[in-house]
């Protein structure tokens, strides 16, 4: 076992797939420490009295905290629960167990960004590298296509300068196996009562109970998508207020970071793929009138011939290499190998 530790602190993404620091601890061969830190200042009341969290939110929390660990177990590895402030807790552990360098996703709120500051300046004092990394958007800050002071006032001139300029960039791969952790308490989780708060009551007019987790949040996104089909009207729906399904009802989980938002748009464009082919020309007709030769192709097969089995393309006459040509490139396979590229190039920054 290498003698170089990593301590990865777990914040607002509380997931395995798509998560840069882990990903760049693993290339390390180090032997990475995921903790989890109980913030007792995200219990507390706001400046007008209302609780920062509530019983939902709490349960939600926990909830994923709690996926996140059996995730981490199912690998091999565990995940730290302390409960305190982080600019404490993960100095002392930092010390205790020998780290080396501090690995996490930072934040730009003015809350979390003063934790980040308080707790660099503690692990410049023991001399502990930190080493952050972004992962909360879809898009990275940097690639931008203007400056953070002159993002256009319109969220239409935003998003339209943004998807033509800018790059979305692959999704960082789930491990399969993680390193064992040192020998150490790894901590209990806490419940609702230990923060002063009663079990969320259900009310039954809702049509979704929300479940905190990765897990939860995959299994939503398999559900909306790939199960019900929702994505194909979602245009339509989008706007309803009544329905479990008019919406995604992503957001719980992007808020924690259980799903990344990069891979929802992976999953968005594979979709576009296999299922609506982009609806402009759901017959073939407009396809049939330019490429006669795939006349007799059923609306199922007319926009991927290429998917054809021998028996189809006898049934249907239209033999690939000889009525249509066989595709010059493999698209799922052009996609696997840039992204092994610029894995590649990541590793050697």
């Amino acid at each position: 076992m290498s003698e170089k530790r990593i301590l990865l602190w777990y914040r607002n993404d509380l997931r395995l797939h798509d998560h840069e620091p882990l990903h760049q601890a693993l290339q390390t061969k180090a032997q990475i420490v995921p903790l989890y830190c109980f913030d007792d200042r995200h219990f507390n009341t706001t400046s007008f009295g209302f609780p920062k969290t509530g019983a939902f939110r709490a349960q939600f929390l926990l909830e994923s905290v709690a996926d996140l660990r059996e995730s981490l177990r199912s690998r091999g590895s565990e995940l730290l629960v302390r409960r305190g402030l982080p600019e404490n807790v993960i100095p002392t552990l930092a010390k205790e167990l020998d780290i080396t360098a501090i690995y996490f996703h930072q934040e730009v709120t003015a809350e979390e960004v003063a934790v980040e500051s308080a707790l660099k300046n503690a692990l410049s004092e023991i001399d502990i590298t930190v080493q952050t990394f972004w992962g909360s958007t879809l898009y990275h800050p940097d690639d931008l296509p203007f400056s953070l002071s002159k993002i256009p006032e319109l969220f239409t001139n935003f998003r339209k300068q943004v998807k033509k300029k800018s790059t979305i960039y692959p999704t960082f791969p789930t491990p399969k196996r993680l390193p064992s952790l040192p020998s150490i308490d790894v901590g209990e989780l806490p419940q609702l009562a230990d923060f002063g708060l009663e079990p969320p009551i259900f009310d039954e007019r809702a049509v979704l109970q929300f479940q905190g987790g990765e897990s939860a949040g995959l299994a939503r996104l398999e559900d909306y998508f790939w199960k019900k089909d929702c994505l194909k009207v979602y245009k339509q729906t989008r706007n309803g207020m009544l329905g479990a399904d008019y919406s995604s009802k992503f957001s719980p989980w992007l808020a924690l970071g259980c799903l990344s938002p990069r891979l929802i748009y992976e999953q968005v464009q594979h979709y576009e793929q296999e299922r609506v082919k982009k609806d402009y020309d759901p017959q073939g007709h407009y396809v049939k009138h330019w490429l006669p030769e795939l006349d007799s192709l059923p609306a199922a097969k007319v926009h991927q011939p290429w998917t054809l089995t021998p028996a189809e393309q006898k049934q249907f006459g239209v033999r690939l290499g000889v009525d249509y040509p066989n595709p010059v490139v493999d698209l799922m396979q052009s996609v696997k190998a840039n992204e092994k590229i610029y894995n590649a190039a990541l590793n050697r920054r």
